[in-house]
């Protein structure tokens, strides 16, 4: 005769919990990875990856936590659709667990965030690109260690699903853990608003790239003539018309490497000056006191030895750099490279020669 001293089996997490649990679990995991390691060339991702991810963390947290309340709260408030708002969740749970990782892998490997331009770009025909598969191959550790973040909340749903069709008990989603992904939601904000405008833009969840872009496109149209644009445009840049520029589709307006030499390249090294650049990180031009207007007459500034410098040197108060994060405005500085398809034209386009100042002066 059966007894009541059975052990009483305990209800499992709702599969609609697991989902949002796992997702968010393996995407703080994937930052903190992330900003933890060093790139492929041996350097820190971050130069302080404790403040990147007291940013990174919540951001991403946010968003996510924000997705799973609302999911839950319409859990609660429609009965008769439950399944179909599960389903729904497990889908995107498992499509943002990759979307995650992905974005954090191509950070890594090329240096470019998964944007909508990286997705249209490279998936389809170009999946199988050499920017793509080359440097996952020469880091194969890496790339198998995405793949186990990609496929553990895969494992986890699938658990969870199966004990759910094999009858097991589920413990519904409580009104109180609603309320308690809210609360946290609240929480993630506090960091987030404290954060200066870059540090929002740099770490930007890959869901938001994608929101942004739907909700606030900005696709400009292709002009008519797309060779007659082209050609004003390189007048506007180069109206002397001795420019020699790159037979690139993707690269309309990259000049190609010159054939003018360095007119000390003749001379002996020891008659060759030393040029020497000094780029200051995140030194902007509003903080510097040479630039008129930015100090009052006699007001003390941030850069007195910089402002003793620049009296007895040359300063271009007007010069306006033309993209903004480093990889973007080096190669402003040395090549007049505008921004082109991706934020990082250093990977896209690796085999590329561009004319550069350094390369002229070594010849």
């Amino acid at each position: 005769m059966p007894s009541d001293l059975s052990p009483a089996i305990r209800p499992r997490a709702h599969p609609l919990v697991v989902a949002c649990v796992a997702l968010i679990a393996v995407r703080a995991l994937g930052l903190v990875l992330h900003f933890l390691a060093n790139d492929p060339n041996g350097n820190a991702i971050t130069a302080s990856p404790l403040n990147t991810l007291i940013v990174a963390l919540p951001y991403h947290g946010a968003v996510l936590l924000t997705a799973s309340g609302a999911l839950l709260l319409l859990w609660k408030l429609l009965p008769k659709v439950r399944p179909v708002i599960t389903t729904i969740g497990v889908l995107l749970a498992l499509a943002g667990a990759v979307l995650g990782q992905v974005d954090l892998g191509m950070q890594w490997f090329i240096g470019q965030r998964f944007s909508p331009m990286v997705a249209g770009t490279y998936v389809g025909g170009d999946l199988l690109s050499s920017d793509l598969y080359a440097p996952v191959l020469f880091h194969p550790a890496y790339f198998a260690m995405g793949v186990a973040l990609m496929a553990a909340p895969w494992v986890f749903i699938g658990r969870s699903l199966l004990a759910q069709r094999h009858g097991r008990t589920m413990r519904e989603p409580s009104w109180r853990l609603v309320g308690g992904v809210m609360i946290l939601v609240a929480a993630c904000q506090i960091p987030i608003r404290l954060a200066y405008g870059h540090q929002r833009e740099v770490l930007r969840p890959p869901e938001l790239l994608f929101a942004y872009h739907w909700l606030y496109p900005t696709e400009v149209p292709t002009p008519a003539n797309e060779m007659e644009v082209v050609a004003q445009l390189r007048a506007a840049i180069d109206p002397t018309g001795t420019a020699h520029w790159l037979n690139d589709a993707q690269l309309p307006l990259v000049r190609a490497a010159s054939d003018q030499r360095n007119r000390y390249g003749t001379a002996a090294p020891a008659e060759r000056p030393d040029i020497i650049l000094f780029s200051i990180e995140s030194l902007r031009g509003a903080e510097l006191g040479y630039i008129p207007g930015n100090y009052a007459p006699g007001e003390p500034t941030a850069t007195p030895r910089l402002d003793r410098l620049a009296q007895s040197g040359v300063v271009f108060s007007h010069y306006i750099a033309n993209g903004n994060p480093s990889p973007r405005g080096f190669f402003g500085i040395n090549a007049g490279v505008w921004d082109h398809r991706g934020s990082f034209i250093i990977s896209s386009f690796a085999g590329s020669e561009f004319d550069a100042l350094p390369a002229r002066l070594r010849r």
